[in-house]
């Protein structure tokens, strides 16, 4: 027996597959008749649970339509490796090697490149152009999954010189069971990544949201010595509980956003016996052998590639589902990563040992489409004078924006696995900081960038956020051969992926000023289908002038009956509306939108849509009652001599409505007892319902012999 992770396909019914799992039936089917011990329930995730299973029980579970997977948790496999999407330490401060002591003063480029349309720096190292900034992230909220923080570093004090970073027990303000490692081994960092990560996001010099509530959680693998982490499906149902439970914010009339950045990921190594496989559709084989860069296997200098793993993807779509917004570091691999039904992704290699599918063309996970998949744009331009992706960088239609990730400054911790220098703005000498490149330096620019439009808009939806940075990006800046997307050893080029330059459409004087404090009303951004208008920057428009009262289109819940207390998710789309909101939860996005809470009692939400015409309103309720519970159930007696003698069958439940036994009918859905004479060996299923449509389980089984039954016997 071994622990496996079972998670299900989104939008079946969950319920029931638990039910079924959980409790002993001698039905037919994929789910083992006995019961199955839980391991963790992960009570903040619908879709996953684990379970102690045999590999028989796992590989029929695997054949069940309503399961996604059923895998080994990765925290305790050893095939594959979890890692940063750092590449290099490059002792550069600018764009280029500092030539004097004034040089190690120069900040991230990246903030200076990506508020412009063009190129500042052109073909030099530095740049001069100005910074200036209204938005600096205020009433957003940014988590750091890494490993770890220097949380008192100059970079991550407020003004009053304390510090941003929230020491939270992640356990206890998400509802999930687990104990949190001690703050002293928790709140640290000793290897030096995640500072630098967490300064190009939100860095008092080095960074763009210079006034978010910093949160962390270090990842159990990417830890130093001395500190410890959570693993990664703790990790991640901690962040859905707790976002989940995040109370309307009073300040601005809305759950404060959550934005997550993931600079890391799984992978394996491509062997030295690959035998044959799969390639655009056609299997081929060969002697065994290394990896084949014309079929795309190129990998890092190791030889390593990213490896999906369907769990952990399955931990993000539930964090997003709940409106979590995640930024994602491409992978450092030089693997061109495709998309769900592309012409690369069902690309795979099997070696002469295993016959096993390796997928190589995925991307690492932790993956979603629905997250920012970022790539690296390198310092250097290229032999024709454009700027290029950093050759490491994976490339391909995943990517879905690219950011400068070369030759990055930021803040690195006291103890840390990179030669550090001493980080010029503080009182203290023994601060550092350090430049580091790849896609774990190119994801965090964009998790800073999300935070300022966040703090402008707080009621977008990680779709929303997704389309306004696409919508918002400076088109054909990157070296390309687009008319050679296979040319997988020439990696300079995108192989597919769009060719997008992230872009601040505002806060650049060279490129137009918005005048006085930036607010929605003289940015005029529209969050409906399309954001864009043809143009790079949202082009200001007036408000129409509404001639009949809203319409609400749709207001609907994912889930209307819930057997305790659990998370829904309300969806909207409103027509003609200047205002909306929802009872219990507060101002809404007037168009459409999206948003999780938590339900503990049965509730009814009411969305109000307004205009200058009127209101109109459209309420739905979340029923939760408390699930069934069978007390015992039992036979008396279990086995009998004969055939037709009586057997009473007895029974305790709770929080029922309804109950049967097969082969009985209906009983008392609160306890009884019945005589039943069965002929032959029976298993009896009791079976309660809960008024919100749960059901609980459990059997007796009576053995009988085979023989005359007792009618036909002759008594002595």
């Amino acid at each position: 027996m071994r622990t496996y992770n079972v998670a299900l396909h989104k939008g079946v019914d969950y319920d029931e597959f638990w039910n079924e799992i959980e409790n002993a039936s001698d039905a037919d089917g994929f789910v083992p008749s006995r019961r199955v011990d839980i391991v963790w329930e992960r009570e903040s995730s619908l879709r996953q649970c684990w379970y102690e299973l045999s590999d028989e029980e796992a590989d029929l579970l695997r054949q069940d339509p309503r399961v996604c997977c059923v895998e080994i948790p990765p925290e305790h496999r050893d095939d594959v490796e979890i890692g940063f999407d750092a590449v290099t330490q490059n002792q550069i401060w600018r764009k280029g090697n500092p030539t004097s002591a004034n040089d190690y003063k120069e900040v991230n480029w990246g903030l200076q490149r990506t508020n412009s349309t063009y190129n500042i720096f052109e073909d030099d190292i530095t740049g001069t152009a100005d910074f200036p900034f209204s938005l600096d992230g205020t009433g957003v909220d940014v988590v750091v999954q890494d490993s770890g923080l220097e949380i008192n570093h100059p970079e991550f004090l407020d003004l009053n010189g304390d510090s941003r970073v929230q020491q939270i027990d992640w356990f206890d303000v998400s509802g999930v069971t687990g104990t949190m490692p001690p703050f002293s081994e928790f709140y640290a960092d000793t290897q030096g990544h995640g500072t630098h990560v967490g300064g190009i996001i939100a860095g008092r010099q080095y960074g763009r949201a210079k006034n978010v509530q910093i949160f962390l959680q270090i990842i159990s693998g990417l830890n130093g010595p001395g500190t410890t982490g959570i693993s990664p499906s703790q990790a991640f149902d901690c962040l859905k509980g707790w976002h989940l439970n995040k109370p309307v914010d009073p300040s601005i009339g809305y759950k404060r956003p959550s934005i997550v950045n993931m600079s890391w990921g799984y992978y394996s190594t491509f062997p030295s016996n690959i035998t044959g496989g799969q390639y655009q559709g056609e299997a081929w084989t060969q002697d065994a052998g290394g990896k084949s860069a014309s079929r795309g296997m190129i990998g890092s200098s190791s030889g390593r590639y990213g490896t999906r793993i369907d769990s952990i993807d399955i931990d993000v779509e539930e964090c997003i589902d709940a409106g979590i917004i995640f930024c994602k570091s491409a992978g450092n691999s030089y693997q061109t990563v495709d998309v769900e039904g592309g012409t690369n992704f069902d690309n795979y290699f099997y070696t002469a040992t295993s016959s096993t599918p390796r997928y190589y063309m995925r991307g690492g996970s932790p993956w979603s489409n629905d997250a920012l998949i970022v790539g690296n744009i390198e310092a250097s331009l290229s032999p024709y004078n454009q700027e290029r992706k950093r050759n490491s960088s994976e490339s391909g239609p995943a990517v879905t924006i690219w950011a400068p990730g070369s030759s990055i400054i930021s803040a690195v911790s006291l103890t840390s696995d990179y030669t550090s220098y001493e980080y010029p703005y503080g009182w203290n000498t023994d601060w550092g900081c350090v430049s580091l490149s790849g896609t774990s330096m190119s994801s965090p620019q964009v998790a800073g960038y999300c935070a300022l439009i966040a703090q402008l808009y707080p009621f977008l939806t990680p779709a929303q956020m997704k389309q306004y940075v696409i919508d918002n990006s400076i088109s054909d800046v990157l070296y390309d051969r687009p008319d050679e997307p296979e040319l997988y050893t020439n990696v300079y080029i995108l192989h597919g992926a769009p060719n997008r330059y992230l872009y601040q459409p505002f806060q650049a004087a060279q490129n137009g000023s918005v005048e006085g404090p930036i607010t929605g009303s003289n940015l005029n951004v529209d969050f409906g289908e399309s954001f864009a208008d043809g143009s790079n920057a949202p082009a200001p428009s007036p408000s129409p002038t509404p001639s009949n009262p809203p319409t609400i289109n749709s207001f609907t819940s994912s889930s209307y009956s819930l057997g305790g207390t659990g998370g829904v998710t309300l969806s909207w789309n409103i027509s003609n509306a200047t205002s909306a909101t929802i009872s219990n939860i507060g101002s809404v996005n007037p168009v459409n939108g999206s948003t999780g809470i938590t339900v503990s009692s049965t509730i009814t939400f009411t969305l109000t849509a307004t205009n200058s015409d009127g209101s109109v309103t459209q309420s739905l309720t979340v029923t939760v009652g408390s699930a069934p519970t069978i007390n015992y159930f039992s036979a008396s007696p279990s086995s009998v001599p004969a055939p037709g003698f009586a057997v009473t069958l007895s029974w305790s439940a709770s929080n029922g409505v309804s109950a049967q036994i097969s082969g009985v009918g209906s009983v008392s859905p609160s306890g009884g007892s019945t005589t039943v004479f069965p002929f032959n060996s029976t298993t009896y299923v009791l079976t309660v319902t809960s008024s919100g449509g749960q059901t609980a389980s459990r059997s007796v089984f009576v053995s009988v012999p085979p023989g005359q039954p007792l009618g036909n016997v002759d008594n002595p």
